[in-house]
């Protein structure tokens, strides 16, 4: 916690710094106004000083107030920023389990809704904290200076109300993250829903839908209500009490200023002080419920960067291009569930290789553990005989491309998602070239604005097809020595997938190529062929041996030829 409170760099520790002691100096100007007021009202000669005196206070009240606001919301936001650029970078790192075992849009929830609360605490609960202490402590010498009784009378009023009202807020805490997690979970499902309008449509989900999203809505609605109920008897709870606080220190002060050992200037000044406390008194108690909200929505965020994928000093770097990638006795569960069993495979640069294999049989694990994508796996991948695990993650993703079996693009330009990630900007004739190899140069060009036309949400405005080639185009500009395929020709009819694969293979002859495909077109050009059952290595060789040596990849293949007829 206290990484997030003290900035790392002098600049923003010197923001923090001064906006907490110019917040403490505008309440202390504002402290000598009741003082002032009482030279006024005890003094009986007419003397306009004291006025011009409190017209500079409250003047430099305002002054020190606003410049201490602008630089405690500069460093609250300076804080927020760093948080959330850090945490979405330690996700990123994170393996693929961390993905497959938490909704996307919960984790972005929290993310966002948690670190708003962060921020506030920030911004607003701790520089008041800090700055109420002070307060208080001052404010509390000044009482005593003016009168001791009437001082210890109001100091044990408060006592008796921190007692009721510390349990109460403590109470209101835990009610307060249940809320913030409801919240979270909320955004989750909601998010999940949007993405998925077609198949609620279609289906007809929307009662099921409706029925999960009331659970959440309920479970918010009573973890909101009961704590802004709490909140709510909160509030005339503490009016009560600091009017009893205000009636007996006004009853005993007028007592004593009828008794002449009290003047009416000390009694008003004493009263503009007590009115003073309010604030810093209020800030102080609600300053255990924040922070406990606070931990929380800190502790939640925190989870997302423990990451046992991420770099370390000792990683190894890929200075030399990948001539071979190897699988020496590869095993890996995914839910308590064997997917791959003692695997052995090779890949060479210069040799086109198709896994094939029935539906479920580990084809698409495979590549996502070349890729790095897991790393809970036993046995050893091995590329140019270096260890992947050892391998720095930055330096493989220089050397590997992977195009997925679905299609992903962001919303923006078809020129920003042709470009996407890539650390040099392609010459318009390269990216033409691709274009045209990939048959879409036309097609992109006919567009309203060609290159500059604006895909939406996952590239919508294009069909499959041209998702699909695309998402080749861009793997092309790419200068990498693996190239990963899972069913990119799925969508392509056979003259649109025989000039793609022929592109691919003239284009990326000295590469390592991996396809994972179910179409005979591309398992016939493939080099070798690597065929799965259970996550089991069956069959290898060419497409012509496994047909006349492996009786179970020639009823695959029969199979496979009926579903494409």
């Amino acid at each position: 916690m206290i990484r997030i409170l003290i900035p790392k760099t002098i600049k923003q520790k010197l923001q923090l710094f001064l906006g907490l002691l110019l917040k403490i100096l505008s309440y202390i100007a504002f402290l000598l106004v009741p003082q002032t007021i009482q030279k006024i009202i005890d003094n009986s000669q007419v003397d306009y000083s004291p006025i011009l005196v409190i017209m500079l206070l409250f003047s430099l009240n305002l002054i020190f107030s606003i410049i201490s606001s602008c630089l405690l919301l500069q460093y609250a936001e300076n804080q927020i920023y760093i948080l959330r650029k850090n945490i979405t970078i330690d996700l990123l790192k994170k393996d693929q389990l961390f993905f497959d075992s938490n909704l996307s849009g919960e984790v972005s929830g929290h993310i966002v809704n948690d670190s708003e609360v962060i921020r506030l605490f920030l911004s607003q609960f701790f520089p008041d904290f800090i700055s109420s202490i002070f307060l208080f402590i001052i404010s509390l010498i000044f009482l005593f200076r003016l009168d001791f009784y009437l001082s210890s009378l109001m100091i044990a009023c408060l006592l008796v109300m921190f007692v009721v009202l510390i349990p109460i807020s403590n109470f209101v805490g835990k009610f307060a993250v249940r809320k913030q997690e409801s919240l979270s979970q909320l955004s989750g499902y909601l998010t999940e829903i949007f993405q998925r309008t077609k198949l609620i449509k279609v289906y007809k989900g929307q009662q099921y839908v409706v029925s999960s999203l009331e659970k959440k809505l309920e479970r918010l609605f009573k973890n909101s209500f009961v704590y802004s109920l709490i909140d709510l008897v909160i509030k005339p709870v503490i009016l009560i009490f600091v009017f009893l606080v205000i009636c007996i220190s006004f009853g005993y002060g007028g007592y004593r200023v009828a008794q002449s050992t009290l003047t009416p200037g000390t009694l008003i000044s004493f009263l503009i002080y007590l009115f003073q406390l309010l604030s810093p008194l209020s800030s102080i108690a609600q300053f255990g419920n924040q922070l406990k909200k606070m931990k929380a929505s800190l502790s939640t965020i925190e989870q997302y960067t423990v990451d046992s994928s991420t770099n370390n000093m000792n990683e190894l770097i890929l200075n030399t291009p990948i001539d071979s990638i190897e699988l020496k006795g590869v095993t890996f569960d995914r839910n308590e569930k064997r997917v791959l069993n003692n695997l052995n495979m090779y890949f060479k640069r210069g040799e086109v290789t198709a896994i094939v294999g029935p539906s479920g049989s580990g084809k698409t694990t495979v590549v996502e553990l070349i890729s790095k994508l897991y790393s809970t796996y036993s046995g050893q991948i091995l590329f140019n005989h270096m260890d992947l695990s050892e391998i720095s993650t930055d330096s493989l993703y220089n050397r590997l491309t992977y195009v997925f079996q679905g299609t992903d693009f962001f919303s923006g330009t078809i020129y920003e998602n042709l470009v996407f990630g890539l650390d040099y900007p392609p010459t318009l004739e390269k990216i033409n070239e691709v274009l045209e190899a990939t048959a879409l140069k036309l097609e992109c060009y006919d567009l309203p604005n060609g290159l500059e036309t604006i895909l939406g949400e996952n590239g919508i405005g294009l069909s499959g097809g041209q998702k699909q080639r695309l998402q080749i185009a861009r793997a092309l500009l790419r200068n990498a020595d693996i190239y990963i395929f899972d069913e990119v020709t799925a969508h392509l009819d056979s003259i649109s997938e025989s000039r793609i694969v022929e592109t691919i293979r003239t284009y990326l002859s000295d590469k390592i190529i991996i396809y994972i495909t179910h179409k005979m077109s591309t398992i016939r050009s493939a080099s070798k062929i690597c065929f799965l059952e259970n996550g089991e290595l069956v069959g290898f060789g060419s497409h012509e041996e496994l047909k006349r040596s492996n009786h179970r990849y020639q009823e695959f293949i029969s199979r496979e030829k009926n579903n494409q007829i």
